[in-house]
């Protein structure tokens, strides 16, 4: 993924806490969105650090590989905030 992704990290322990609104909101507006139009990436193909495990065949859930973005960050939710 390092070699074909684009990355961005945003600080904050999203497993203990929902991320902040405004944080969502940059993302979107700032970050992903401009990211997407640019490079042409639909809102399916926007993924998290645990969804590249996912596809390495580590499983988050199981305490295998990371949570990020953590577990209450929704990203089905922010997918469908990007459509």
């Amino acid at each position: 993924m390092n070699n074909v992704g684009l990355h961005v990290c945003c600080v904050g322990n999203y497993d203990l806490t929902p991320p902040p609104t405004g944080l969502i909101e940059c993302l979107i507006r700032r970050v992903v969105v401009p990211w997407m139009r640019r490079y042409g990436i639909p809102p399916e193909n926007v993924i998290g650090h645990r969804d590249a495990g996912l596809m390495a065949g580590f499983d988050w859930r199981k305490g295998q590989y990371k949570t990020c973005p953590g577990k209450l960050f929704s990203l089905d939710l922010f997918r469908e905030m990007l459509r």
